[in-house]
Formats: C-alpha cells, sequence, structure tokens
C-alpha cells in the first residue's frame, strides 16, 4: 500500500481525490446514465466536505496534474435496491489502497455515501473528523424518492437542462422543502 506509507512518512495537508463516473450495470434492473452520475456528483460533494480532502467529481476530469487519489465505482439499482462496489487507487500506481463492496437497501444511499467518504478519510489521514462526520449524518432530504430524482437532475443537467428541470420539479412535489433541489431548479431556471 504505496500510498499509506507515503502518508505516514510525509503526509501532506490536504489530498485530491478523483471522483471518476461510475459504471453502470442492470443487474438489478435498468440505471439511469443521469441517476449514475448524479450520485458520483453527490458523492465527490460529500468527500470535499471532509477536512484535508478536495474533490474533482466526475464533471472536471480534465486537471489530472495535482490528483492523488482515485475513486472508482460500479452501480446496480433495483426498485429499492442499491449495490454499489467502489475502490480508491493511488494515482500513480494504480494500486488499490481500499474497497468495499454495498448491498443495501434504497433508503441506506445516504449512509452507504457517508460511510465511502468516512472510509476515505480514514484510509489516507488515519482519523476521521467527528464533527465533519455528523455533518454528513444529515441527509439533504427525508424522502428518497425526491432524492433519486434529484440526483437524476444533477446528473443531466450539463446534457440536457430541460431534462434536469423535469427531474427536479418531479423531485420538489416529493418534498418542496428540498433545500438543494430548490436551490437547482433555481440555478436551471437561469436564476442564482
Amino acid at each position: 500500500m504505496a500510498i499509506i506509507v507515503l502518508l505516514e512518512v510525509n503526509r501532506p495537508e490536504s489530498l485530491l481525490v478523483r471522483v471518476e463516473p461510475m459504471e453502470r450495470s442492470d443487474t438489478l434492473g435498468p440505471v439511469s446514465k443521469s441517476f449514475v452520475d448524479g450520485l458520483s456528483l453527490e458523492l465527490a460533494t460529500k468527500i470535499a466536505s471532509l477536512p484535508k480532502l478536495r474533490a474533482i467529481g466526475p464533471i472536471d476530469l480534465s486537471n489530472d496534474k495535482d490528483v492523488d487519489v482515485v475513486l472508482r465505482g460500479q452501480l446496480a439499482k433495483g426498485s429499492d435496491r442499491l449495490h454499489l462496489v467502489v475502490s480508491l487507487s493511488d494515482w500513480k500506481t494504480g494500486e488499490i489502497v481500499w474497497g468495499q463492496t454495498y448491498d443495501r437497501p434504497f433508503e441506506e444511499v445516504f449512509e452507504v455515501q457517508r460511510d465511502i467518504a468516512l472510509h476515505i478519510s480514514f484510509m489516507l489521514f488515519d482519523q476521521v473528523d467527528p464533527e465533519a462526520s455528523e455533518r454528513l449524518k444529515q441527509g439533504p432530504t427525508k424522502n428518497y424518492q425526491a432524492y433519486a430524482l434529484f440526483v437524476q437532475a444533477l446528473g443531466s443537467k450539463d446534457r440536457d437542462k430541460a431534462l434536469a428541470l423535469e427531474y427536479v420539479s418531479a423531485a420538489l412535489i416529493h418534498d418542496p422543502s428540498f433545500e438543494a433541489a430548490i436551490k437547482l431548479k433555481r440555478v436551471l431556471e437561469g436564476g442564482s
């Protein structure tokens, strides 16, 4: 595990995690590209919210110069199940330093994202910030249908703005107080 040895000897102030777009697997049912891209983007956001970690998401993959580690994953989603396989690799050597398989009810998607982000923090820095961990416990909404639609809106906003607006509007029908969806809808409608 070259990266862990490197970090123990010369621990940097922060590390840049490249979150690659997840691969889709239709083993549990069809999974839309929008959903997979949106979930990858949400995961990058969760990782970047932790101390000492920076992240570039699946949309901004052009800046490889400063990348330290890369997170890859494969996602299968059924009507009520989530199957996710993730691995964290040293960017320079390709050596896998951590990996995990999650097979959970979709309602646990926030816990899965939190678990991945915290495992990365622990693997790279041998510590987890308790305040950051507590922040990650709070999901953006309690309504998982709203969240699934929001994730699809995130994943499609750069390709099809009208479709993204449909998704986020539907998300707000399920949870009218979903703050991140409200902000995304404003952006999609041309506001700030």
